[in-house]
């Protein structure tokens, strides 16, 4: 099942996503016998603030989470899994921004190659995956360029997430809305 989780910045998007992942993981678990909970961390060590604040976050999960560091090659979440396991990437929108600024990425269909390539790995490992992102649209475009291009890019590849996706929720002071699939 393919998961896609968005909210504002601290909406509760990525405890909403880890605690659905963990949910998820108990009932494979129940069902299947040893799996796996992945973290699969977009986010880069940039600076000791950021460093930082990587170190909080890993400090904060329980040790059944096992976390990799995936700032730009996605199809790496689903190889560190085996099949059945739960895979949580958090986030997309640090994500493109690792593809944009350094790995000078800007075409929005490579971007796109590269997430159904880690969905389309997902689905034949029988992987859960859940993606959390940011919801950036919800004011008018910049005039600045490089933010609206920014946007444009981010919106091209949540949708093309949630055409694959069989779930999409939308997370807002906390509270989860469900846009795609049943609320459960």
């Amino acid at each position: 099942m393919i998961w896609f989780i968005s909210g504002g910045a601290r909406s509760g998007k990525s405890t909403y996503a880890e605690n659905k992942a963990a949910e998820l993981y108990e009932e494979a678990e129940r069902k299947n016998g040893a799996v796996n909970l992945i973290y699969a961390a977009t986010a880069r060590a940039s600076d000791e603030e950021m460093a930082e604040r990587i170190r909080r976050h890993r400090a904060g999960r329980p040790e059944i989470w096992q976390t990799i560091e995936v700032p730009w090659d996605l199809r790496q979440v689903s190889e560190a899994g085996g099949k059945g396991d739960v895979l949580l990437v958090d986030c997309l929108t640090v994500w493109l921004n690792n593809m944009l600024f350094y790995r000078k990425e800007t075409r929005t269909s490579k971007l796109t190659d590269i997430i159904g390539g880690l969905i389309q790995a997902a689905k034949e490992k029988e992987q859960q995956l859940l993606f959390v992102s940011n919801d950036v649209n919800e004011d008018l475009p910049s005039s600045d360029r490089m933010i609206a291009d920014y946007t444009y890019k981010l919106e091209a590849v949540h949708r093309f997430i949630v055409s694959q996706a069989d779930r999409a929720v939308q997370v807002n002071a906390g509270l989860p809305l469900d846009w795609k699939g049943e609320a459960g």
